[in-house]
């Protein structure tokens, strides 16, 4: 088996101490798992814990503790069979043979990439599992797979193997033969002894071994999955009945829930569990003080001399092609009798009632109650045979739902306070449903799926049109609505709610909006007051988009709302490179050649900058820059932006039009405008302010190499050096002329 984990960090657990009376009975242990293969030596840097606990017969257990590893195992979600079937299957036999794994879990094969999870720190240092480790999250599913693999010719006729316990059923008690042949020897015996033999050969092939102590051949009951099977039928094992009455009584919540989960699972022998052992139920509700009273003590007692003394249960015989006869009954304190659903289904079933009403209901039923529907619809799943009997007939059923019991008071207040909601419930839901007249349906008011429900609501008959998928599909849909006055009506998921008409037609729904939000009395409210009165009285699908649709159009909200949005601002993307620049004057302190400010010219597509530092902010030095440091550069721009400051005079203008220039001023609406200038000044500035290393007036020649810094610098916005877009490479830096770099090879 592979251990199939989730990307996960390694752990080392401190090891449990171990015991040093115990120390030479655990190394001998550890030597002999060594010598047998399911220890080897380990590297791994994993460590869980371990421990021994002492078996029956003295020799010690190993348990690993594998929650670390169990924690990021991907978990295969197999599992072992239900209890109850497996059981079922081994019920009135006449012979009977069980065989048990010797060390089951060792004998099955750990994959050496997983073995290093069950590494565990030992007096013999560090080891690790070869085999499956018990309590690993996926060790049970490989094992019961696996043994469905190698047994797959004897399941379910033989055997149903339930992890390393392999029971073998011979023949049905009724199908039993005592003939005796040539060999002297039984032929119903001769049978189970030649499949035994076929299981073991094949046990043999795949290198499984038996335990000899554990296994039993040939015998007239057998322990399945702690239930006794034999040709009476199946019992709770005696010795886990044993155990649990021999408990005392409970002085926790803890010991509670260890007493009720033992009973649990023999609970299909106990007549009235659930009743016996509600006194204890109630110690477990959230909230409540745990006090052990004496009517704790009397059901615990009761429970324990039912599960001492409990019914022999046998198997239903589908095979006999005589019908399942169900006898029911009913009373203000409980229900007569019920069978299981799992044992009804495919069978033939005949439901005897002494109530006539009662099956002139499940035959004709009319009643608009979504619950009794349901329950009626699945009745009819079962396809029963519904007969009639006198109620001097009908004794066992009304032992059962009659009888009185201790908390008899308790029970009938609980049935009162049920019957109570519920007349409640059907007399508002008669109010609404029962006055309405029986008008069709307006059909012209419906389209779709609300059509056909309403059609079949009114009809209860199958068009044509529909096939079965869509007939199943708008029956179920039918179960949420009801016809009144020509119109389809929405049940409230609420017992106390109302039901809301369904509306489908837009004229109708347009009515609706215009008379819940802009008449006189409703006020223009918002989308949510408006909603809300639309909702509690009629329903369609998308009623809330339709209500913020609605009320979001309308011009007197829209006139008066306080809320004014604005336009969005919208990107301009140039065509190209060198097409648009952006130019911004920074004032600068005091430096070497009288110079007080900086010129910056940006361009737009690739942030690639270009600077030069002014004595004055005058338009002849600006546009002497613009002319040698760009245009003659890179060619004619296409469009320059600038702020409204000294390149709005008159001169500027006659020198953008003898180039060719057109120049965008910001607006006092857009200040924005040129931003992608404006936030690449402080970089160049701190650049500058750095690098004088407190001699202010040295900006002017530390200049170029702010300029180069920010030009080789990698812009966010691009993911690209400016000088790498604008010129087409990636440049060699200075420090590549020393030590050598890829860009320059």
């Amino acid at each position: 088996m592979v251990i199939f984990t989730v990307p996960h960090v390694t752990w080392d657990l401190k090891p449990i101490p171990v015991p040093r009376a115990l120390l030479p009975k655990l190394i001998e242990l550890l030597k002999e798992k060594v010598r047998m293969g399911i220890l080897e030596p380990s590297m791994a840097p994993y460590s869980n814990r371990w421990f021994t606990v002492p078996k029956k017969s003295g020799a010690l257990r190993f348990i690993q503790d594998l929650q670390p590893a169990n924690s990021i195992t991907i978990r295969n979600v197999g599992t072992g069979p239900i209890v109850d079937e497996v059981v079922d299957e081994f019920v009135g036999r006449s012979i009977y043979s069980i065989g048990d794994l010797y060390s089951g879990y060792d004998q099955f094969q750990l994959a050496v990439e997983s073995r290093d999870l069950t590494t565990i720190r030992t007096p013999l240092g560090l080891m690790r599992m070869c085999t499956l480790p018990q309590g690993a999250t996926n060790s049970m599913a490989h094992i019961q797979n696996t043994m469905h693999k190698v047994l797959r010719d004897f399941v379910p006729e033989v055997t149903i193997p339930f992890l390393d316990d392999i029971p073998m059923k011979g023949c049905a008690v009724e199908e039993k033969d005592e003939t005796v042949d040539k060999q002297g020897c039984r032929r119903f015996v001769k049978s189970h002894i030649q499949d035994v033999e076929k299981i073991l050969q094949r046990l043999e092939e795949v290198h499984l071994t038996l335990s000899g102590t554990k296994s039993r051949f040939g015998v007239l009951e057998v322990l399945v999955v702690g239930h006794l099977c034999g040709s009476f039928g199946r019992k709770s094992n005696p010795e886990k009945v044993n155990a649990i009455a021999r408990l005392a009584d409970c002085s926790s919540i803890t010991e509670i829930r260890r007493f009720l989960g033992g009973c649990i699972f023999y609970r299909l022998s106990m007549p009235h569990y659930a009743h016996l052992a509600d006194p204890l139920y109630a110690l477990l509700k959230k909230g409540r003080r745990f006090v052990w009273m004496a009517e704790h003590h009397e059901a615990m007692e009761k429970l324990k001399e039912v599960l001492q003394s409990p019914p022999v249960l046998r198997r239903l015989n589908y095979a006999c092609g005589r019908p399942i006869i169900i006898t029911v009954d009913t009373s203000p304190k409980a229900v007569g009798w019920a069978t299981d659903r799992d044992f009804l289904i495919g069978a033939q079933v005949v439901l005897e009632v002494d109530c006539l009403p009662l099956l002139g209901m499940i035959a004709n039923c009319t009643t608009p109650d979504i619950h009794m529907l349901r329950w009626i619809a699945y009745i009819r799943s079962l396809n029963p045979e519904l007969r009639h009997i006198a109620g001097k007939k009908n004794v066992v059923a009304d032992m059962l739902s009659r009888a009185r019991y201790h908390d008899e008071e308790e029970m009938l207040m609980a049935a009162k306070e049920e019957e109570e909601k519920d007349v409640c419930y059907r007399a508002g839901r008669r109010e609404v449903e029962s006055t309405g007249s029986d008008e069709l349906l307006k059909e012209e008011l419906y389209n779709g799926l609300f059509n056909d429900v309403g059609f079949y609501l009114s009809t209860l008959r199958r068009r044509e049109a529909w096939n079965d998928a869509d007939f199943r599909r708008i029956r179920q849909k039918a179960y949420g609505y009801f016809r009144r006055d020509g119109y389809l009506w929405k049940r409230p998921k609420r017992r106390d709610g109302e039901p809301v008409r369904v509306v489908d037609d837009e004229v109708t729904k347009l009515e609706l909006l215009k008379e819940n939000h802009e008449s006189l009395w409703e006020g223009h409210r918002g989308v949510w007051g408006t909603y809300t009165k639309v909702k509690e009285r009629y329903w369609w699908k998308g009623l809330y988009r339709d209500v913020d649709k609605f009320v979001s159009s309308c011009l007197q909200c829209q006139f008066y709302s306080k809320v004014r949005h604005r336009d969005g601002l919208i990107p301009t993307y140039p065509p190209s490179m060198h097409f648009s620049w952006v130019i911004d004057l920074v004032m600068m302190p005091p430096g070497l050649w009288e110079m007080r400010y900086l010129a910056l010219a940006r361009e737009d597509l690739s942030n690639f900058v270009e600077g030069r530092a002014l004595r004055t902010k005058g338009v002849e030095g600006i546009c002497r820059f613009l002319l040698e440091d760009v245009v003659c550069r890179y060619g004619s721009v296409g469009r320059i932006r600038a702020d409204r400051g000294d390149l709005n005079a008159h001169e500027t203008r006659e020198f953008f039009e003898r180039y060719g220039v057109k120049l965008r001023l910001t607006t006092a609406m857009n200040p924005e405008g040129i931003g992608k200038s404006e936030r690449g000044h402080p970089p160049i500035v701190h650049a500058l302010v750095k690098a004088r290393d407190g001699r202010r007036r040295d900006w002017p020649r530390l200049l170029p190499f702010a300029l180069w810094a920010d030009r080789t610098t990698y812009c966010s916005t691009t993911s690209y050096m400016p000088s790498e877009l604008m010129l087409g490479q990636k440049p060699i830096m200075p420090i590549e002329d020393q030590t050598r770099g890829s860009h320059s090879l």
